[in-house]
């Protein structure tokens, strides 16, 4: 613990004390096993931070153990600051959610106040983590009732209608049980272990899936391809991961999902909007998202692209990014991705097809219902679950008999879709699979964003080398595995706690953004507004012109001109979210140019998936 300029090793006392004969028989001087703890806390502290230098290196500061951490700097100061000042006004706007982005990942990875401890693999406590998470997943089952009651055709009783394919609790409940997976990977330290590897980077490749399929329905249902939209998507996805880079002082890169999930968004946005007018023709489609595929994978896999993009980003705006390690997550998920998409389009398709109704809309409008059509998918729908039951075994045997992950990682992105697809047709294949779900699983689901990022901070520490540890509970417990064993419960109530606060106020700081006016109780957005309500300039009156000659200053002693002004530039940045976004690009870009340090590349960044550059050579 350092005090001032001083180093004082309180951890040589409680060498002593678990010691029952610390001393050598002459009572002055420590025996050998005391004196090489005492030793090594020495040498930790000066090694890993002056020669391994923690502090000038920053980022990654993987070190669990005397690390000499560096003082906040101006730029976090100054977020710091503007947080407390801001937050009493935050309040004021909105009581009904005060919640806000704190220092909690700084105050636990960035100074000395908590412990932090190694992690090693052990199977039992990754099979027991990964029973009780089933357990909680099958209590919590429970009936999807949305909608309303609907009569049969045969029967005057009344039912609750079946949920679609991949319904929002589906893929909520979906996200959620993969998110507890992955969160369960990184805690354990099984990122060494190839076969858990394997399962953890089909997982992600879901969520890409579920990208693809999720947002392809939604451009066709809603149609809607503005930049408000556009927008909200990426601040949602992005906001959390930006403010942490800064605040945490690390790089973007760093907290992967949310740029990777943001490339793949912009990638099917343009894929579905361009040429939309023709988006009824399925033929044009599957050309289209075919040329799509083409080239965003020549895009990826062309050396000397995505080089000279992060080398302007590096000169214009001081942003260092690893291109060798972005290229390769991306060439892992190349594929996945464009299954998702057809996949939506074939949901669209069929779905419209096979509606009762002639005379409901229809997204391909020249396609007719026959009952051929349903019969063809009654029949496809039996094959299709017998080899959804074999795939995932054959799946695995293929994958356990790759003997490196080069060798898995090389063949993995065509052929993640198979168990991906097989484990759509068995979670829907009848009525009752589709109707129930699992409410804790979908709460996770609906925080994965939340729950994936701040992991890094939270529940692991170090920048994921090391686990975090109160301490406090080892003598209440007996002993140091009944302490991590109520850590870990502790913890993690307040790590789902903190990621769901996190998430409403993200939520609502994106609305902020997208519409500084949403969220208001004043607002009516059913009542008639003017010119002047909607910030559109208006002719001026003689009477206006007279007032404002006759009254010449405002009684604070500004001016009136200046006051119009200050009132036109409130009014710019409130009703252009143009300005917005210029505006927030712009003090990214300052913050980088101003404070941003280049990350120290030479030794491996940790990732949550166990999956980088680095694990190319096998290991």
């Amino acid at each position: 613990m350092a005090i001032g300029n001083v180093t004082v090793p309180w951890i040589f006392s409680s060498t002593t004390a678990l010691d029952p004969a610390p001393y050598q028989t002459d009572r002055l001087h420590f025996d050998e096993t005391a004196a090489s703890q005492m030793s090594d806390v020495l040498l930790n502290l000066r090694c890993n931070a002056v020669v391994r230098g923690a502090s000038v290196k920053g980022y990654p500061m993987d070190k669990t153990c005397c690390n000499s951490y560096d003082q906040p700097s101006w730029t976090q100061a100054a977020i710091l600051n503007a947080s407390i000042f801001l937050s009493p006004i935050l309040v004021l706007i909105t009581s009904r959610d005060s919640n806000r982005l704190t220092f909690l990942p700084r105050r636990i990875n960035r100074i000395q106040l908590f412990n932090k401890v190694q992690k090693q693999y052990n199977t039992t406590e990754f099979s027991l983590l990964f029973v009780f998470t089933l357990k909680l997943g099958v209590l919590s089952i429970r009936h999807s009732t949305t909608g309303p009651l609907q009569k049969t055709p045969h029967s005057s009783i009344q039912q609750v209608p079946d949920e679609p394919y991949l319904s929002r609790h589906q893929t909520d409940e979906w996200k959620g049980w993969m998110q507890i997976i992955i969160l369960i990977y990184p805690y354990t330290g099984a990122s060494k272990v190839l076969w858990v590897y394997e399962i953890i980077r089909l997982l992600v490749a879901s969520y890409i899936f579920l990208s693809g399929f999720g947002h392809t329905i939604s451009f066709y249902r809603k149609a809607d391809y503005s930049l408000r939209r556009c927008a909200a998507v990426l601040i949602r996805l992005n906001l959390l991961s930006c403010v942490l880079l800064y605040v945490m002082k690390t790089n973007y890169l760093f907290y992967y999902f949310a740029p990777l999930i943001s490339f793949w968004y912009m990638v099917i946005y343009l894929t579905i909007a361009i040429g939309r007018s023709r988006n009824e023709s399925i033929n044009f489609l599957l050309a289209k998202t075919l040329i799509s595929g083409v080239g965003v994978n020549a895009l990826i896999r062309t050396p000397g692209l995505f080089e000279a993009l992060f080398y302007f980003l590096e000169k214009t705006c001081n942003i260092h990014w690893d291109v060798s390690e972005w290229r390769f997550r991306l060439q892992l998920d190349s594929y996945i991705v464009y299954a998702g998409i057809l996949c939506g389009i074939a949901f669209v398709y069929l779905s419209d097809a096979l509606r009762s109704d002639p005379h409901e809309y229809k997204v391909f409008g020249r396609f007719r219902v026959h009952s051929s059509v349903q019969r063809v998918v009654r029949e496809i729908r039996i094959v299709s679950v017998v080899l959804a039951v074999a795939t995932p075994f054959l799946y695995f045997l293929f994958a356990r008999a790759s003997p490196k992950k080069f060798v898995y990682n090389t063949f993995f992105p065509g052929i993640s879709w198979m168990p991906i697809l097989a484990f759509v047709i068995l979670r829907n294949v009848n009525r009752h699979a589709r109707n129930f779900y699992s409410s804790i699983f979908a709460w996770v689901g609906r925080h994965s964003l939340e729950t994936f990022t701040l992991q890094f901070h939270i529940w692991l520490v170090a920048d994921t080398k090391g686990l975090l540890a109160l301490g406090v509970f080892e003598p209440m417990t007996g002993g140091a595995n009944g302490g991590r064993i109520v850590d870990f419960v502790v913890l993690s109530i307040i790590f789902l706690w903190v990621c769901w606060h996190v998430a409403t106020a993200t939520q609502t700081l994106t609305n902020w953004i997208i519409d500084p006016s949403e969220g208001r109780e004043d607002v009516r957005i059913d009542e008639n507004v003017n010119a002047e309500a909607e910030g559109l300039p208006r002719t001026r009156s003689n009477e206006d012109v007279r007032e404002g000659h006759n009254q010449g200053r405002a009684a604070n002693g500004v001016s009136v001109g200046a006051m119009r002004s200050a009132s036109l530039l409130k009014k710019l940045v409130a009703g252009d979210l143009r300005v917005r976004l210029a505006l927030i690009v712009g003090v990214m870009w300052l913050l980088n140019v101003v404070s941003r340090q280049k990350a120290d590349f030479s030794s491996e960044v940790y990732s949550l998936t166990g999956f980088s550059k680095h694990t190319l050579d096998g290991t």
